[in-house]
C-alpha cells in the first residue's frame, strides 16, 4: 500500500472565530467610549415697544430782533430763554415716552444729534439733545440703561435747545426726530 495522501479541504470555517474575537474587541472599544451631556439655553427678549406721550415743544417765541437767539427745554419742562428771546405761555414742554422690554435686560437709547425744524422762514436748528428717566430705567453709561420697571415698564424724557435767527419770520414751524431704543 502506498502513502497515503489526506486533503484537508478549507471550508471558510477558521474565520468565523477570527471575525467573531475582532467584533468582540470592538464591542468592548464601543462600551468604554465616554458620554457628556450638553445643555442648551435660548433666552427670549420681548420686543421693545415706545409710545410717545407728550411731543417735544418749543412754546410760543418772540425772537430778538438784534442778534441770534436760543431757547432751551429743560427735562422738568421749564423753558430757558437766551440771547435777547422770549418766551411766552406755558407751551413748551420735553418730549416724553414711555416703553416697554425685558426687565433687567441692559438698552442703548440713541438721540439725534440735530433736528431741523421748517416753517415760513429760515430753518432752525435744535441741538444738544438731553435726556432723563422718568421711571424703570437706571443709567449704566452715556446712552445705556438697564430696564428695571415691574413688567419691564420705563419711561424718559427728552429736551434740546433750539437756535433762531435774528428777526425770524412768525409762523408755524415742525419737524420730527426719531429715537432708537435697541437691546445691547
Amino acid at each position: 500500500m502506498g502513502p497515503a495522501i489526506y486533503h484537508k479541504r478549507y471550508s471558510g470555517r477558521a474565520a468565523l472565530p477570527v471575525l467573531l474575537f475582532a467584533w468582540a474587541l470592538m464591542a468592548t472599544s464601543a462600551a468604554q467610549a465616554a458620554n457628556d451631556d450638553a445643555a442648551s439655553r435660548a433666552k427670549i427678549l420681548r420686543p421693545i415697544t415706545l409710545a410717545v406721550e407728550q411731543d417735544l415743544s418749543f412754546g410760543t417765541i418772540l425772537p430778538s430782533t438784534t442778534r441770534t437767539s436760543t431757547v432751551r427745554i429743560n427735562l422738568n419742562n421749564t423753558a430757558t430763554p437766551g440771547g435777547g428771546a422770549l418766551v411766552f405761555g406755558a407751551t413748551h414742554a420735553a418730549s416724553r415716552t414711555t416703553g416697554q422690554g425685558t426687565r433687567n435686560q441692559i438698552i442703548i437709547i440713541t438721540r439725534p444729534t440735530t433736528v431741523w425744524l421748517t416753517g415760513p422762514g429760515p430753518q432752525m436748528r435744535a441741538r444738544s439733545w438731553s435726556l432723563g428717566t422718568t421711571t424703570g430705567l437706571t443709567r449704566i453709561a452715556a446712552n445705556q440703561y438697564r430696564i428695571t420697571g415691574t413688567n419691564g415698564n420705563f419711561g424718559f424724557r427728552m429736551g434740546a435747545t433750539l437756535d433762531i435767527a435774528r428777526n425770524q419770520p412768525d409762523g408755524l414751524y415742525q419737524g420730527s426726530f426719531a429715537v432708537t431704543v435697541n437691546y445691547q
